[in-house]
């Protein structure tokens, strides 16, 4: 749920949490059972009497006030349209730019968020964080907004290309053994090299077109003689090689790659070679 309150015209709230509206819609059956199980003795009795149109046009009414209750439930059950949460929307009351610096809040004003539960809590720590007073307070909100805003990013990718979900740096296996040897991950600079596929490149392409990071960086794993296998493009969200960093893999080749067990293309799901 969003925790902020519309001051201004043109604010839509979000929609009511699913389990609010199972309880209700519970509870509405429960009362029409009893109605429906009171008005069919009713019209029973009714028939006997001849007066059974007006209780026949009363069940025909409890049905309809069912099916539309049915129809509000299935409704709850599908899972919410995303149709554009963005800050300047629902955060009318809040400066970003203010609160961000210009840049910074510029950007936060216009980015669509992929999930809303990450927009909700950004959401409520912007409330925290328009009203906090002591420096370190209103900095800490500030760095969890921003930290979110790039995961929110990160997933996006991930999600999208159908690829791991985004880690932290220090989360990245760090060594592998092969053949009884160890293998260590190494950060080095982004190149082409003749050894790279069409298809990896392909893969890069399609990434950098649809979810561009802000940085990309090739991983190595090299033991103590410099030998290596596996080059990783990695993409990266947030600021450069800082700890809080998000990291996707966008694609791999080599040996590893191609051992049948490992190595199948995140993209064209074909074994790149």
């Amino acid at each position: 749920m969003s925790f902020l309150r519309p001051v201004e015209d043109g604010y839509t709230p979000p929609r009511r949490p699913r389990a609010e509206i199972f309880a209700d819609a519970e509870e509405r059956l429960r009362r029409m059972a009893r109605d429906l199980g009171e008005r069919e003795r009713a019209r029973q009795a009714a028939e006997q009497s001849r007066t059974a149109p007006k209780f026949s046009a009363e069940i025909d009414q409890l049905d309809e006030e069912l099916e539309d209750l049915f129809t509000e439930a299935a409704a709850a059950a599908m899972p919410p349209v995303q149709d554009g949460l963005t800050l300047r929307q629902y955060c009318k009351q809040c400066d970003l730019r203010l609160l961000f610096g210009r840049e910074m809040g510029g950007i936060l004003e216009d980015y669509t968020w992929w999930q809303q539960s990450h927009f909700d809590e950004v959401c409520h720590w912007i409330a925290a964080l328009s009203i906090a007073k002591p420096d370190e307070v209103r900095k800490f909100f500030s760095a969890h907004v921003i930290d979110r805003y790039h995961y929110d990013r990160a997933l996006r990718a991930a999600e999208k290309h159908g690829l791991s979900a985004p880690v932290r740096f220090e989360n990245l296996q760090q060594t592998v053994r092969r053949g009884g040897r160890e293998f260590t991950l190494g950060r080095y600079g982004f190149s082409w090299s003749m050894d790279v596929p069409p298809n990896v490149t392909s893969m890069l392409a399609q990434f950098v077109q649809e979810t561009p990071g802000d940085n990309f960086w090739l991983g190595k794993y090299v033991d103590k003689t410099y030998q290596q296998y596996d080059p990783i493009i990695y993409a990266e969200f947030g600021l450069r090689q800082t700890l809080e960093a998000w990291h996707v893999e966008v694609a791999r080749w080599g040996d590893e790659a191609n051992d049948g067990s490992t190595g199948r293309s995140p993209y064209s799901n074909s074994r790149v070679r």
